[in-house]
């Protein structure tokens, strides 16, 4: 029996409505995560204490009530949607449900600002299939203005037949989607989703976004045959990446547009696999689990362990493996993972030795430059929005926080992230340290109090703020030391189009150092590390790879670049340039 994922993507969609308020930022950026939960993570810091700064304690005086009509329309066709929710957020809450025809009517809606948010099965609104941050538009409701317009993006579906080499049909085949995204300006990969075939070896996927899937196919392993005597392998359904690629670097991803209906068939072949076996030489008494990885995905293949740390996999396709070993003793988590490569014979002997994960010691050194006297240097905090300006608040104990430093695996997604508050140590009880760092690639990410900066991040002889953290299994790594600053320079901003203020996105790539994003704004000032920076202004930065170099070459004349002193100040003035949908 074929599984929908439609009826969980609507569900989802409605529990994320119904978590806004037209008074809060910080909860309305939780509608913009379905498919940027990293990115929002990394601006929900500055967005937030940006809005406490600004709103006002008084309560704001409600408009003027006046009538307010409008059209939901279907983008692809144009027609109106009929039974749609329609929910206004701005000086109140108001929502309705479109007629037949599509439109609605809100009776006394207060006069102000307002961002209207059309809602249906079925449907996606703009802001659900943006691959990134951003803000959803406001339409002043006065008296005598026209109908508000809106649109629905209809769902995109996947339809299928799974057969084998000889085109019979194929039951219990998992068929699982990856969505292609760009978070933090890298692309990866996503799961999206799964079905299963049925007895004729159909199946269907609901409840698509716009956008670049890759499709796999699988069939069930865990009722392996035996191997006839005398031969060294099985035979296995192998999995198979749409139109018929071994693996994803060289699957051919699947565009699917607004609406669309998509049919992908999979021919499954048997072919050759090949079992990995050995022991952990340290089992603990109970506990022990094991799992396949290739790539960044883990498989669905089981791996047969025994009470004295043998263990054997189901047979797997040719190909490179990392086996990968978990439990716990006395609570204190364990962890061993070693790559194989299986070719053309089963691979054995392999020894995994459990170990504790990696425990990183982080050393905060401060160097403080301003006076500790509040009134003597304005804070400007960055924001959603025109700068907000605060008191230079001093730490006022040890323990205060300077930020955060977080450690994501990469690729994003690809695993667990770590994070830590930054602050002065001045006792073993202050001690900093990461605890249970799993072997990978980890990049650092960074959010730094308004005024302060990190001047440099090392661990041993790798610079964080240019390379990659690599933790490797059996060894930890030296102490990540870093040094905080105070004095932060100053860059004022302008967003422009045809010489007029203009509000976009904001791109901020230094020569040294991680990329920051910013909300929609024309005039903004942010505080920043010293430096020189290339500034950009964009409609929009949903799937845009700011971290490819041949992506950004295309916009290179668009950007302004602006170099900051310590404490100093720049001004800088940027063309907005127009992405459009991509």
């Amino acid at each position: 029996m074929c599984i929908s994922i439609s009826d969980r993507i609507a569900d989802r969609r409605l529990r994320q409505v119904r978590a806004m308020t037209p008074h809060s930022p910080c909860r309305a950026l939780r509608r913009v995560s379905v498919f940027c939960p990293l990115v929002v993570g990394l601006t929900a810091f500055a967005i937030c204490l940006s809005a406490q700064i600004q709103t006002p304690n008084a309560p704001q005086a409600l408009g003027k009530p006046v009538r307010v009509t409008g059209v939901v329309t279907n983008s692809l066709t144009g027609a109106g949607v009929p039974h749609a929710l329609v929910q206004a957020f701005g000086q109140s809450q108001q929502s309705v449900l479109t007629g037949a025809d599509g439109r609605f009517e809100l009776i006394d809606l207060p006069e102000g600002q307002y961002s209207f948010v059309p809602q249906k099965p079925g449907f996606f609104n703009q802001q659900e299939v943006s691959g990134g941050p951003v803000r959803m538009g406001t339409v002043t409701v006065r008296e005598g203005m026209g109908d508000v317009p809106l649109a629905l993006i209809p769902e995109g579906t996947i339809d299928g037949h799974v057969t084998d080499e000889d085109g019979e049909p194929l039951e219990n085949v998992d068929i699982w989607l990856l969505r292609s995204i760009v978070q933090e300006g890298r692309r990866r990969w996503e799961p999206a989703g799964g079905v299963t075939s049925d007895a004729s070896g159909a199946y269907h996927i609901g409840g698509l976004s716009p956008g670049l899937y890759a499709i796999r196919a699988q069939g069930d392993q865990s009722t392996e045959p035996p191997r006839p005597t005398g031969q060294n392998f099985s035979l296995v359904l192998a999995a198979t990446y749409y139109p018929g690629a071994p693996t994803l670097d060289q699957a051919a991803p699947v565009k699917i547009a607004a609406g669309q209906q998509a049919q992908i068939d999979f021919a499954m072949k048997r072919q050759p696999a090949y079992r990995i076996s050995g022991v952990v030489t340290n089992p603990p008494p109970e506990g022990l689990g094991m799992y396949l990885r290739q790539g960044e995905q883990s498989t669905n293949l089981s791996v047969v362990v025994s009470r004295n740390g043998a263990f054997r996999t189901a047979s797997v396709s040719p190909g490179i493996y990392t086996l990968v070993a978990q439990s716990h003793n006395n609570e204190s988590p364990l962890i061993a993972e070693i790559q194989a490569t299986v070719s053309d014979a089963d691979v054995t002997g392999v020894q995994l030795i459990l170990d504790r994960p990696s425990i990183v010691p982080v050393q905060v050194t401060l160097t403080k430059t301003r006076s500790s006297d509040a009134s003597s240097q304005p804070t400007v905090y960055p924001s959603d929005g025109p700068s907000a300006q605060g008191s230079n608040r001093r730490l006022s104990s040890p323990n205060e926080s300077l930020g955060q430093l977080i450690l994501r695996r990469v690729p994003l997604g690809g695993g667990p992230s770590y994070s830590v508050n930054l602050h002065e140590v001045h006792s073993a009880d202050d001690a900093i340290v990461i605890q249970n760092l799993t072997p990978g690639n980890y990049q650092l990410t960074s959010l730094i109090r308004p005024s302060y900066y990190l001047e440099s991040v090392r661990c041993g002889d790798t610079d964080l703020l240019e390379s990659q953290l690599v933790v490797t299994a059996g060894s930890a790594p030296p102490p990540i030391q870093i040094s905080v600053r105070d004095d932060a320079g100053m860059i004022a901003m302008h967003s422009v189009e045809d010489g007029k203020p203009a509000p976009a996105s904001i791109l901020l790539i230094p020569n040294r150092g991680e990329p920051r994003e910013f909300g929609f704004a024309s005039d903004a000032s942010f505080q920043v590390a010293p430096g020189t920076y290339k500034v950009y202004a964009f409609d929009t930065l949903a799937d845009l790879e700011y971290l490819n170099p041949d992506v950004m070459r295309e916009y290179a004349s668009g950007g302004q670049e602006v170099t900051v002193a310590a404490n100093g100040s720049a001004t800088v003035t940027v063309e907005v340039i127009h992405r459009g949908a991509q």
